[in-house]
């Protein structure tokens, strides 16, 4: 096995910039595209990790077509993917702010230049994989209140009396995949772990995984890329600095604790184009005309008309018929599998993956080839209430979306032999 790592620093270059939700003068820490390439000698693969909230379909094929150009690497065995940063330059439109063009063009050279410095970067490596168990800094943002309904991120205090529970788990896995030199230096380091990175909306800022970068490249000299978990409906529950400390000193922990390192590592990937469903748009319509009918969402996106500019975009998405097309992509490393998948994914999704899939070291990697919104679960729909399950452009798949994406990645994870009798 060969691999490759790099890093290109993709911060804007020019200000007054518009971000996610505000416009900003100046940077809190730059935002990255992270690169990892592998090659066995017969097979390669890349990732490409922006810090940016959502990295939408057209973007991953301009990367791709670029890559592919000047590497040779087929655009079917590149995975790119976003951190989910909320803290980045406008790379989407929304209902009060415009894309900034001149970024995103920057921002799709940059990243194919990571993974090309990647791939000329490689040499022969050793690899490694362990998993940690991390709970003290994530928590589900949805809430069941008294009356049966649902409220996302909700401002609780000891005499709140109108919440009953949380309603769903979190997954407190932390992945971590490092790979060393044949002198016994780390090169890279490859995390995935669940947890929106919202806590610097409207700024510029790598957030908690930017913490990690800087904590891996100060105590080995490496490079870091975050692969964010399925994140839909789980939020860091600390600082910024807080949670991205506690991981970048599990992730460590981790790091350090791994006994077997392999050259024999071997690379098997498959990429699917599927079809999926979208919803009906009448619920919405009918909040539009009158918004009394929003439950438990985000008051600010209601007065700001993110939800009618969400009805204009989805009926002309409607008038080209009832379904989007998506890749979904499962890469095994040796021991280690990545499935992506092109969403916001609910926590419970990837649960079920690992436990039907009952093998150590699977991984799901969400906003990865475009973006779909939020997938919650079919139970979720059952409630009324909630910012990722009312009818919008971040949520305008059918309930039974999920279910297909996991079924779909659990059959992929089959096809590259990622089992438990190959394992051990």
């Amino acid at each position: 096995m060969k691999a490759g790592f790099a890093q290109v620093d993709i911060s804007p270059e020019y200000f007054p910039i518009r971000t996610y939700f505000s416009q900003v003068e100046e940077i809190i820490d730059p935002i990255f595209a992270h690169s990892a390439v592998f090659d066995d000698g017969h097979n390669q693969f890349a990732f490409l990790s922006l810090d940016i909230v959502i990295i939408e379909a057209e973007y991953v094929e301009r990367i791709k077509k670029i890559v592919t150009e000047t590497t040779g690497i087929p655009s079917s065995n590149l995975m790119v993917c976003a951190t989910h940063n909320h803290a980045c330059p406008a790379v989407v439109e929304r209902g009060h702010f415009k894309k900034e063009e001149p970024y995103i063009e920057s921002m799709i050279q940059k990243g194919a230049l990571a993974i090309e410095m990647a791939w000329r970067s490689r040499e022969p490596v050793v690899c490694g994989a362990i998993s940690g168990y991390e709970d003290r800094v994530s928590a589900n943002r949805r809430y069941i209140r008294r009356d049966g309904t649902v409220i996302t991120q909700p401002q609780i205090t000891l005499l709140t009396n109108d919440i009953l529970c949380c309603e769903g788990p979190i997954d407190p896995e932390i992945g971590v995949v490092c790979i060393k030199n044949m002198e016994g230096k780390i090169l890279g380091v490859m995390v995935n772990f669940s947890a929106h990175a919202n806590m610097r909306m409207g700024l510029v800022s790598s957030d908690y995984p930017g913490i990690i970068y800087t904590d891996i490249k100060t105590h080995y000299g490496a490079d870091c890329i975050f692969l964010a978990g399925a994140c839909g409906n789980i939020n860091s529950v600390s600082s910024v600095e807080s949670t991205g400390s506690l991981l970048a000193v599990d992730v460590r922990r981790l790091i350090d604790s791994i006994k077997d390192f392999s050259a024999d590592w071997d690379i098997e990937s498959r990429e699917r184009k599927i079809s999926l469903p979208l919803r009906s748009l009448e619920k919405l319509e009918a909040a539009v005309r009158n918004p009394e009918m929003f439950i438990g969402v985000l008051p600010e996106l209601v007065k700001k008309g993110w939800y009618k500019h969400s009805l204009e975009i989805l009926r002309n998405l409607r008038e080209k018929g009832d379904s989007l097309d998506v890749v979904v992509q499962v890469c095994r490393l040796g021991k280690v599998a990545f499935a992506s998948v092109p969403c916001e994914y609910f926590v419970e999704h990837q649960l079920r993956v690992k436990e039907e899939h009952k093998t150590p070291y699977t991984y799901i990697v969400s906003l990865a080839n475009g973006w779909l919104g939020y997938i919650p679960t079919k139970k979720a729909f059952e409630r009324e209430g909630g910012h990722e399950t009312t009818t919008a452009l971040w949520s305008k798949m059918a309930p039974e979306t999920g279910d297909i994406l996991a079924n779909t990645v659990l059959e992929m994870l089959a096809e590259t032999g990622h089992t438990l009798k190959q394992l051990f």
